[in-house]
């Protein structure tokens, strides 16, 4: 109990050494900090303030290279190699205005400095200024056709209206639509200053006439495409210069285009055109039994009408490359043509329309003028030698008008035929018919002779129509 008891005493006269709380020394060390910032307070404010002035200035400027030649300001880059770059590419572009290998003697100098923004020219901003330091281009309005340079002008309107009196020649009170064939365009852009500036010049480059002028005459096994294959061209080519054109309807000995000279700059033109053409008559054909068969008569002759036509067409350079007919009006109809045919038995002695020979032999003298009995006068038939007695015969049929003793000619036959047709035979020894017998072609009617005015025996055979002597040859 006493050992218990002094223990405790101990306790309470050596107490234990007592520790402060956590919440004490966490605002021992807030003030600590506060005094620390409230001792160094102007040196941090300016150092944010620095710090913020630096970013800002980072943000709103930006470094930058600005490119001069020979003291001319020339842009502003970023880096040296976008100013390189574009000296590349303009000098691509000015050789291939110029045509050649061109190089720019550009020494540039760079001033390296801040600038406001990143507003750096361009690299087409620089090439423009470029190409203006370039003495051999200039900047003109430049006309293209199908992308060919041809020529330059000061100005837009001027090659406009030049185009315009190309296209005026091809308007008209029908014209519906005038355009060029090819692309062209007229844009402003730097051209060699060896380019055309002459428009008059300009104007006969335009119309000028390239390509040659070449036809083919179509052979008997010839088809589109072994003509397209000989001459080195194509179908379509074939059938533009000749609309129309088939394998059915080509024809031996036919001429068609192969290739035509046309304007360097061609021209569509869309119209409507207005024109008459004649509409053949028809023939009828009615039995007549007043006609001989193998007889015809015209009873009502034939007229041909007229139409009027209105067509949308399609000219390539003045010639039609596609027409639709859009309205047809017949301004006079056709009178149809009216024919008797002959159905009554044709007798043997009716005229046939043919001549046959009248005789045999060989001919002596021909028709025309000749030289006999010592001067010169004009044969009016043939004459046609064999032995005397040799048989003379009708040349056709018809009815005999005359027989009988004539002057030169002696004994003479003169046959009627009919359609103002006669024959003469003459020099008869002996005459077998007499006047109005109706003979036949072929019939007998005389014997060859030398009466008259002859030399030997022959007959003189004659042909008239409508009363004049004509070749006999062109009619046996």
């Amino acid at each position: 109990m006493e050992e218990r008891i002094n223990h405790d005493a101990r306790t309470d006269i050596f107490p234990k050494k007592s520790r402060p709380l956590p919440q004490v020394r966490q605002r021992g060390r807030l003030r600590s900090s506060l005094s620390w910032l409230h001792a160094r307070r102007g040196f941090l404010f300016l150092t944010a303030l620095l710090l913020s002035g630096v970013i800002a200035f980072s943000a709103l400027y930006y470094p930058t290279y600005v490119v001069a030649i020979n003291g001319m300001e020339i842009g502003k880059v970023e880096q040296k190699a976008t100013f390189d770059a574009a000296v590349a590419q303009t000098e691509d572009t000015i050789s291939q205005i110029l045509g050649k290998p061109y190089h720019l003697a550009a020494d540039p100098s760079y001033q390296y400095i801040y600038t406001y923004g990143n507003e750096y020219t361009s690299s087409s901003a620089m090439e423009q200024h470029l190409l203006g330091t370039v003495d051999e281009i200039e900047q003109l309005y430049a006309l293209r056709v199908d992308g060919k340079l041809l020529g330059a002008a000061e100005d837009m309107d001027s090659l406009v209206a030049l185009l315009h009196q190309i296209t005026a020649q091809y308007q008209g009170e029908n014209t519906r639509s005038v355009h060029f064939v090819e692309p062209v365009s007229i844009q402003e852009e730097y051209v060699a200053k060896t380019t055309e500036q002459d428009l008059t010049k300009i104007l006969q480059i335009l119309q000028t006439e390239t390509g040659s002028d070449r036809n083919h005459t179509v052979q008997a096994e010839d088809t589109l495409a072994s003509i397209a294959e000989q001459c080195g061209v194509t179908v379509d080519q074939i059938l533009d210069l000749n609309p129309g054109l088939t394998n059915e309807n080509l024809q031996s000995y036919q001429m068609i285009t192969i290739e035509e000279k046309t304007p360097f700059l061609s021209v569509y033109v869309e119209k409507t055109a207005t024109y008459s053409k004649e509409i053949p008559f028809e023939t009828e054909t009615v039995n007549d039994a007043t006609l001989y068969k193998g007889e015809r008569n015209v009873k009502t002759v034939g007229v041909n009408g007229v139409k009027q036509i209105k067509e949308d067409q399609t000219l390539k350079n003045d010639r039609i490359i596609s027409r639709t007919v859009a309205e047809e009006t017949v301004v006079q109809a056709p009178v149809t043509e009216v024919i008797a045919v002959g159905t009554k038995e044709r007798p043997k002695t009716a005229a046939t329309g043919s001549f046959a020979w009248p005789t045999s032999g060989n001919i002596t003298s021909k028709f025309g003028y000749r030289r006999i009995f010592g001067s010169t006068s004009f044969h009016s038939g043939i004459d046609i030698a064999n032995k005397c007695g040799t048989a003379i015969k009708a040349a056709d049929g018809g009815t005999v008008t005359f027989t009988g003793y004539k002057g030169t000619y002696g004994n003479l036959i003169i046959i009627n035929h009919g359609n103002g047709k006669q024959t003469y035979y003459a020099h008869c020894s002996q005459i077998l018919v007499s006047n109005g017998a109706k003979v036949a072609q072929g019939q007998p009617i005389a014997r060859m002779g030398a009466t008259g005015r002859a030399t030997g025996n022959h007959l003189h055979f004659e042909i008239r129509i409508g009363g004049k002597s004509v070749n006999p040859l062109s009619y046996l």
